[in-house]
């Protein structure tokens, strides 16, 4: 298990900062924003979508997907 930090910028200029828990599998992920409730995304047909029932804009679950994707080929970043 990793456990990342992301700090996400809106259109509005606001700053989130996301925990992101990474189990064994690369191709999903847990992640919360400001300690709040857990959610789950996962990489489907090339794409990243949040799996679990709660709505969370699409436009942070790829920022976060692209986070990850990118932390895996720099893992020292």
């Amino acid at each position: 298990m990793q456990e990342l930090a992301y700090i996400h910028t809106t259109k509005e200029n606001k700053k989130e900062t996301y925990t992101i828990i990474e189990y064994s599998d690369p191709l999903q992920f847990d992640f919360m924003k400001n300690g709040d409730l857990v959610h789950r995304a996962a990489k489907e047909e090339g794409r990243w979508v949040q799996t679990d029932d709660r709505n969370i804009d699409p436009e942070v679950i790829a920022a976060l997907g692209k986070y990850m994707d990118d932390h895996h080929e720099n893992p020292e970043t």
